[in-house]
């Protein structure tokens, strides 16, 4: 029963950061989710048009390779690259500033992990924080296209995380969700 307790009590003490960090994963793979359909319905457009004829000998000369869009990365098939940009603190507690960098950290970590398209690095990325951000610039300056963007607003054991999938070539939202959740009940959560 020692053992038990032990784990019990371990579990009580760091039920915040636990259930923080099943979001993080919840959230990531939504994220992942949409980009695996995104460029699914990109390469399934590239190969249609691929397919078709091309009615004027000079309409394939003016139409880039895909190897050369500048907004893709060499070992990653001609994926487009993401960017995740600081989440923004909105609790007013300077003190949470910890908790929405580490959600952008572990959420760069995890689409990292996946290996299915390029991740700019968290150093990269973070040279955006605190200061206002047209995504079509980041995708100018970092070579990407595609951009996710949020923010953290926790409240005693309350969190709400929301977050934005951004198409940063023209600034459309592809994707968003909001998530509001009791940092207690780590089952609940996952």
């Amino acid at each position: 029963m020692d053992l038990l307790s032990r784990i019990a009590s371990w579990l009580g003490e760091n039920e915040a950061t636990i259930s923080a960090v099943v979001g993080i994963a919840v959230l990531a793979g939504i994220v992942l989710a949409g980009l695996r359909s995104l460029v699914r319905r990109r390469a399934e457009t590239f190969q249609e048009e691929a397919a078709t004829p091309a009615t004027e000998p000079s309409s394939a000369a003016q139409t880039p390779a895909p190897d050369l869009d500048p907004l893709t990365v060499p070992g990653f098939e001609g994926r487009a690259a993401i960017a995740v940009l600081p989440f923004d603190n909105l609790s007013g507690d300077p003190e949470q500033e910890y908790f929405a960098d580490g959600f952008a950290d572990e959420l760069i970590t995890l689409l990292s992990a996946s290996r299915e398209f390029p991740v700019i690095a968290r150093n990269s990325s973070f040279t955006y924080k605190g200061k206002p951000v047209d995504v079509k610039q980041v995708s100018r300056e970092l070579g990407v296209r595609y951009v996710v963007e949020g923010s953290v607003r926790k409240a005693g054991e309350r969190v709400r995380i929301s977050a934005q999938l951004i198409d940063a070539t023209t600034g459309a939202h592809i994707w968003a969700e909001t998530y509001d959740r009791e940092l207690q009940g780590i089952c609940e959560l996952q």
